[in-house]
């Protein structure tokens, strides 16, 4: 946080932006902070909602463990899963108590470390195979916008100003007197 802040600037909650790489990320999640009171079954069907949790288990040898906390290990279906949970359990209310949540990737094997990488490989070349093909498309159409623009009259805004090439309109509608404007006929002018 910066110090020399002034206090109208300064937020009432502080904001840290942490940004996690797919090694950081995990289908494993642990949950810290849940009330001691047979609340698990609970916080499950809460995760449920995001995706399907294949296994749980109570942490009591872990650090923030107390007499009066939990701390549930939980490990989803797909780390797409996991991301989404964390994001909207971490710092959430539940029964009194905000739910701390973190990525656990220490409990991942090497297989589950395999497909993660696997998972995230397609999902990258999905995402740019479609915008490559929007682009094409994208491409395509704008020749052709651009030829009809061209074939179209443009609109012209300003003072007329004299043509030299069309003199057949202009000799017709003037007088013999002014024989300036007789020839050439007036052009708009843009501006």
């Amino acid at each position: 946080m910066a110090t020399n802040r002034p206090e109208y600037r300064d937020p009432k909650t502080p904001r840290a932006v942490k940004v996690y790489t797919i090694a950081q990320e995990s289908r494993y999640l642990v949950v810290e902070n849940v009330p001691a009171l047979g609340l698990v079954e609970n916080l499950l069907k809460l995760c449920s909602s995001f995706g399907p949790v294949q296994s749980h288990r109570l942490l009591d040898d872990h650090t923030s463990a107390t007499n009066y906390c939990d701390v549930v290990w939980i490990q989803f279906a797909t780390t797409a899963a996991a991301r989404i949970a964390k994001r909207t359990l971490d710092d959430k209310p539940f029964f009194s108590n905000l739910l701390r949540v973190s990525y656990a990737p220490e409990y991942e094997t090497v297989d589950d470390l395999r497909s993660k990488l696997q998972e995230r490989r397609y999902s990258v070349t999905q995402r740019v195979s479609h915008n490559r093909h929007k682009d094409r498309r994208q491409r395509q159409q704008k020749p052709s916008s651009f030829t009809e623009e061209k074939n179209q009259p443009s609109t012209m805004i300003g003072p007329m100003i004299p043509n030299k090439a069309s003199t057949s309109t202009s000799t017709s509608t003037s007088t013999s007197t002014s024989t300036t404007t007789a020839s050439t006929p007036k052009k708009r002018r843009r501006i």
